[in-house]
């Protein structure tokens, strides 16, 4: 699904990024070619600036697209070879898929759907409740610790401040949400997304609904 999200984002938003950059290098070529026959044309030495300013704009397009899949903070570096950030979303997913595991009789299992059903069994084995005794009992010791200034502080409603600055403190390239939308995008854009994100916060936190 995420994978399809940014497809979009590239056909319909950011138009396509390759086709964009292969346009730009060429006509970069033609005024570089100019200019070594006439360097002092300042025509072709302003063409030439602002060919390289929207070049640079497209490269970081492009970078934050492939940081989308390659999750990783090193992109940061604001190293523009796209290449190692495919290969490494590449890696990254054949590393974290799992093809085979180990049953209760030890025996290898390499059929995905009962591994999957493995998985599910074991989960709900682990985290099934077994029964509880005496649990008022057990409750009735243990002491109060929060204050009724506390509670008061835990149970106010969440402030446009604190929502923006907890933005803020989360990094620009974690793993997308479900919508395949990173942080960068939040930060980029707050200017137009911000009611829209506070409302909806408030909507998940207080009213349990969007």
């Amino acid at each position: 699904m995420e994978g399809k999200i940014l497809v979009i984002l590239e056909k319909h938003h950011f138009g396509s990024i390759r086709r964009k950059k292969e346009e730009i290098l060429a006509k970069l070529q033609v005024i570089q070619e100019q200019l070594e026959d006439d360097p002092n044309n300042r025509t072709l030495v302003n063409h030439e600036i602002a060919l390289q300013k929207l070049l640079n704009n497209t490269l970081a397009r492009e970078e934050v697209y492939w940081a989308q899949n390659a999750r990783v903070d090193w992109i940061k570096l604001r190293d523009k070879n796209k290449n190692f950030c495919y290969t490494t979303a590449t890696i990254r997913r054949n590393k974290n898929k799992i093809r085979k595991i180990r049953n209760d009789n030890d025996i290898r299992v390499h059929d995905m759907e009962n591994i999957k059903e493995m998985f599910c069994s074991g989960y709900k084995k682990r985290f099934n409740s077994e029964g509880t005794s005496d649990v008022d009992d057990f409750i009735s010791k243990i002491g109060g610790c929060a204050t009724e200034s506390m509670n008061t502080s835990l149970c106010k409603e969440v402030t446009n401040e604190e929502i923006h600055n907890t933005l803020l403190s989360m990094k620009d390239m974690k793993a997308p949400g479900p919508d395949g939308l990173n942080v960068y995008f939040f930060k980029k854009f707050w200017n137009i997304v911000r009611d829209s994100l506070y409302k909806t916060v408030k909507a998940l936190l207080w009213e349990n609904e969007c």
